[in-house]
């Protein structure tokens, strides 16, 4: 090892006498190694590589097979390197972008040190890359479409069919990105692909890009409840798109329906009208829109419907106002007659628990000895809406024959 002699000169240590101490300081010299290497490992020969000190070069050399290049028996400095890769080599900021990798600057080296300097960089020439499109269980996601591509654009297109992978290749040297396109199942809604950038390929790189990708299902439940909170069992509800209905169901004897699995798409649900049944109209109550469906979620919307029923009247009075027994009363709704009663001593017929949700009609057969005049509001009534306990109630006038 060389080293420094740092104190006097020796000629000025001449007159003193040979027991004077002698006040040296001996330091060994310090080294900058550089390493020169690619992203994968590999060593890069031939680079050249500049040791300074400020506005100083201090050495030059290249670095060997092994991408080495040794500065020996240097003082103690604060030096700094700069390094030019050999042809076919680029620094990495070139594709990468970011701050300059030419030099690095503020070496500190001191008494016997020695420090490493590495420098990286790509080399230009194709590779390959692999694209593996899976479900989470391994198998296959058929009918998927693969697109690789550069900031020039789509390089190459395939669609995979029963295999989980394709290999690209050669991919040329440069900065690439893949794009999969798989069945509507799989995608969020709005959603139109998945994609992986920064697939960086050089000489004889190998790169991977996977993709797992699973269903995008999910359920919608209509959950239809009494305002007391007791399931509603045998009520239709609609599940529905903005483009029309979609499917419609019965609720079970838990007042549930389930609608799924479905796309992760948005839907809407409303409940249907029923005889006997009544709701209030409107969003949040007898629908709700913009429900979206998110993958693996089961998401439940409540409605809320109560018992609906009403009571009919008809009161049978003959011209001087005597009641009218064994009058035959007929209830009916367009497609015909629903109930049947006449009426008793005091010329009264009631139809009671007649349910909500439809017009209804009264028609009266006169019992023999009377007549009636035909008509609305004189033999028949049509156009009734009952609902709750109090009564509807119609008055029909009779003539003896």
């Amino acid at each position: 090892m060389r080293y420094i002699l740092r104190g006097l000169p020796l000629l000025a240590l001449l007159p003193f006498s040979a027991c004077a101490d002698w006040v040296t300081d001996i330091l060994p010299y310090g080294e900058v190694e550089v390493q020169t290497t690619r992203t994968n490992g590999d060593a890069v020969p031939g680079t050249q590589v500049i040791l300074y000190i400020g506005a100083q070069n201090r050495g030059i050399g290249y670095t060997d097979s092994l991408g080495l290049h040794r500065f020996r028996f240097l003082p103690p400095n604060l030096y700094g390197v700069y390094a030019e890769p050999p042809a076919g080599y680029i620094r990495p900021e070139v594709l990468l972008g970011g701050h300059t990798t030419a030099f690095v600057d503020d070496i500190r080296l001191g008494a016997g040190e020695r420090k490493v300097i590495t420098f990286t960089y790509l080399k230009e020439g194709p590779g390959r890359i692999t694209v593996a499109v899976r479900e989470p269980d391994g198998s296959a996601v058929k009918d998927t479409e693969v697109l690789l591509y550069s900031p020039k654009g789509v390089h190459a297109v395939t669609r995979m069919g029963d295999q989980t992978q394709v290999i690209f290749e050669p991919v040329p040297f440069g900065m690439w990105g893949v794009r999969v396109v798989p069945p509507e199942i799989y995608l969020e809604e709005g959603q139109r692909d998945f994609v992986k950038d920064g697939l960086l390929v050089e000489q004889g790189s190998s790169r991977n890009a996977d993709f797992i990708l699973e269903k995008c299902l999910g359920d919608l439940i209509a959950r239809v409840r009494t305002s007391l909170g007791q399931p509603v069992a045998g009520l239709s509800v609609r599940l529905y798109r903005p483009t029309g209905p979609v499917e419609e169901k019965t609720t079970d004897s838990t007042g549930e329906a389930t609608f799924g699995p479905l796309f992760c798409r948005t839907f809407g649900l409303a409940v249907l009208p029923k005889l006997g049944w009544e709701f209030e109209e409107g969003y949040g109550k007898s629908y709700w829109d913009g429900l979206r469906v998110q993958r693996g979620v089961r998401r439940t919307v409540n409605f809320t419907v109560d018992p609906c029923a009403g009571v009919i009247e008809s009161r049978v009075r003959d011209e001087m106002g005597n009641a009218v027994k064994g009058a035959r009363m007929a209830l009916y709704v367009p497609e015909g007659e629903i109930r049947t009663g006449e009426t008793d001593e005091s010329g009264v017929q009631r139809f009671t628990d007649i349910p909500c949700g439809r017009e209804y009609g009264v028609r009266i057969t006169p019992p023999s000895g009377y007549s009636v005049e035909e008509g609305r509001g004189k033999s028949f009534f049509d156009g009734l809406k009952p609902r709750g306990p109090v009564p509807t109630v119609l008055e029909f006038r009779l003539k003896k024959s």
